[in-house]
């Protein structure tokens, strides 16, 4: 929201700047940013006493020690229709010629396809098998692809599903690196001061909170761009390709140590909150069996 400073005090720095650009004829464009500098030192001084709220402020947004948040992976979404269809045999020919399992030729992606085309009178699936990076080694027989991975990807597997000719998606499985993983955890553990941002003749102020926000939004939002861009770098599909701007349809796996992510009330329900904020998009919450003596809680997205 965007604050101004008191009515009366702006009242009087508008009209002692009109009244000084009268009496000595400055310019226009030099009375504004008098003004602008009058409006940003309300702004510190504003800021300043809000610092002092920001230790307190950090609390509802800072998981306690014994939490623990993880993201460890994200699955994306491309769909092709029948424009998208050469386009997409070249990509899985090219992708057949980077498979390293040893699997038999006629196996291909390419292949499995043009059968459907042919025979196939309902839905099918298919394993794409797992994506990696040079180095990276797989057990042997193994249907595996060597192909660069995006930022903080360790590996992916993906999946092909034939839903009609018109018709085909291709749900890829990032899963993430441990610097990604512990991402969400980091950053709102970290301390945040309340900054501040002149518009017009007021100001806008970021508290802790908003901060702690915009961060895992931005965490959030370069995953999904770099999902996007390795589909529109080796199976581009509508999503990929039909606008530079359009993204890929992601889910997102996070996991919780103690915290329960679907209580929008914690403080009516004892419940420790997510730390995160909830949205429309959401998926239900379930248990999931202890994994290293951990019992884990997920939250997608």
């Amino acid at each position: 929201m965007v604050k101004f400073p008191p009515e009366r005090e702006l009242d009087m720095g508008i009209g002692c700047a009109s009244r000084i650009m009268k009496t000595l004829h400055l310019p226009r464009p030099m009375v504004d940013f008098a003004l602008r500098q009058f409006v940003r030192c309300e702004m510190i001084q504003a800021i300043k006493e809000e610092r002092q709220q920001d230790a307190k402020n950090n609390v509802p947004f800072s998981p306690p020690e014994e939490e623990r948040i993880a993201v460890h992976c994200v699955w994306a979404t491309e769909f092709y229709g029948p424009a998208d269809r050469k386009r997409l045999g070249q990509s899985l020919r090219r992708l057949d010629r980077q498979e390293t399992g040893n699997l038999p030729a006629d196996q291909g992606l390419h292949d499995w396809l043009s059968k459907l085309d042919r025979y196939q009178s309902g839905v099918a699936y298919r394993s794409l098998g797992l994506m990696k990076p040079r180095g990276v080694v797989f057990p042997h027989g193994v249907r595996n692809y060597v192909v660069d991975m995006p930022e903080h990807v360790a590996f992916a597997e993906g999946t092909i599903a034939y839903v009609s000719p018109a018709l085909i998606a291709i749900v890829v499985c990032f899963v993430l690196d441990d610097q990604y993983s512990s991402s969400f955890d980091e950053a709102l553990r970290r301390g945040r001061r309340t900054l501040g941002t002149l518009q017009g003749l007021g100001w806008e102020t970021h508290g802790p909170a908003d901060q702690k926000r915009t961060a895992i939004d931005e965490m959030r939002k370069g995953m999904i761009e770099r999902a996007t861009s390795w589909f529109r770098k080796h199976i581009p599909g509508i999503f990929s390709s039909v606008l530079e701007d359009r993204l890929v349809p992601t889910c997102e796996f996070m996991t919780v140590k103690n915290a329960y992510p679907f209580v929008r009330d914690s403080a009516s329900t004892g419940t420790p909150p997510l730390y995160l904020d909830l949205s429309d998009d959401s998926n239900r919450a379930f248990a999931i069996p202890r994994h290293q003596q951990d019992e884990l809680r997920s939250h997608s997205v």
